[in-house]
């Protein structure tokens, strides 16, 4: 792995690409570049260019061929019908606001006959057998939660099937159950405007890893497993977003995964999914978010927004707020 990183870098630190990526680089730690201006998403964009070309070259040569996992497709004819969510340290550390997103989620599961499975630390293992090495890392403290939550939930849905929702998930009245009826499903989000910094992540609105879902042996989802695992057993303090890494690299390697993404519905544009987070501290518009429950079938929360300044009448104010009566006392960072 370290002979392979290294003849890559050798040939990489030569290129225009890296010299740009080390001095966007250099200017963004300087607070010189605004992360949302153009030279600032464009070393966004850059960013994850680059991560991409470097997982692809260190991971999956070691992977089998992705044919291998399309030869042994054992896909369940139908969608387990479980939604699987996780909060690690437990339902009695759950903050408020993530537990108004998980009633949600229950309403929602009661409603279309699921059974909704919430994970921690306690009952993981009755449900799924994690590798040693990743548990280790964990514990050493050589591995974030957010990649080890990133192989969880791919290894749940490649063995047992089901839809992964984060505990920050939202679910609205307009959910549709039937689009997880498909084989694999992620929400496809339309970007409205080419300016918009959505454009320079590296998913770029193509899928959601905080909700999809899969059917039992689905071979894209076991794919993506193995290179995470791969991945998290060679390095230590991995960086966070791997999912979208590795699906990305999937989506330009194998004309299979990139088709079944290519057809995914958009269900609507992305401003509305995470419409709290882009309008924390607007004031708060009642007919406008009404818009949005009524228009996107779910909205991304966030737990650590207690921690900011919440102004008086805004979005954050009117939605977050009544999840946080001691918020006031709780904004220190």
């Amino acid at each position: 792995m370290i002979r392979d990183v290294g003849k890559f870098m050798t040939v990489f630190r030569q290129s225009p690409s890296m010299a740009l990526f080390k001095v966007l680089t250099k200017f963004g730690a300087e607070e010189t570049i605004k992360p949302d201006s153009f030279l600032g998403m464009l070393l966004s964009r850059l960013k994850w260019r680059v991560h991409s070309r470097f997982y692809e070259k260190t991971v999956t040569r070691h992977l089998s061929p992705f044919s291998a996992y399309l030869e042994n497709d054992n896909t369940a004819d139908s969608l387990t019908p479980i939604i699987w969510t996780l909060w690690w340290q437990g339902e009695s550390e759950l903050p408020t606001v993530c537990r108004h997103a998980i009633e949600s989620q229950k309403r929602f599961a009661q409603k279309n006959g699921y059974q909704h499975i919430f994970l921690t630390k306690d009952n993981l293992a009755d449900y799924l057998a994690i590798p040693e090495v990743l548990l280790d890392k964990l514990a050493r403290k050589k591995m974030a939660f957010t990649p080890f939550s990133n192989y969880v939930r791919y290894a749940l849905l490649a063995q047992h099937g089901g839809v992964w929702m984060d505990a920050t998930l939202y679910v609205t009245d307009q959910l549709d159950s039937h689009l997880f009826a498909n084989d694999f499903f992620a929400f496809r989000h339309q970007i409205e405007s080419v300016r918009n910094y959505y454009l320079y992540w590296i998913e770029q609105g193509r899928w959601t890893s905080f909700c999809f879902s899969a059917k039992k042996g689905n071979p894209h989802v076991r794919y993506i497993r193995d290179c995470l695992l791969y991945y998290f057993s060679q390095v230590d303090n991995p960086i966070n977003y791997t999912i979208d890494l590795f699906q990305d690299i999937h989506y330009r390697l194998h004309p299979e995964f990139r088709e079944v993404i290519d057809y995914l519905p958009i269900v609507s544009g992305i401003e509305y999914r995470d419409f709290v987070s882009v309008h924390f501290n607007e004031p708060f518009d009642e007919k406008r978010w009404q818009e949005v429950l009524e228009t996107s079938p779910i909205v991304k929360f966030s737990w650590k927004f207690y921690r900011k300044s919440i102004l008086d009448g805004s979005y954050a104010d009117v939605i977050y707020r009544p999840f946080f009566p001691n918020s006031k006392e709780n904004n220190e960072d």
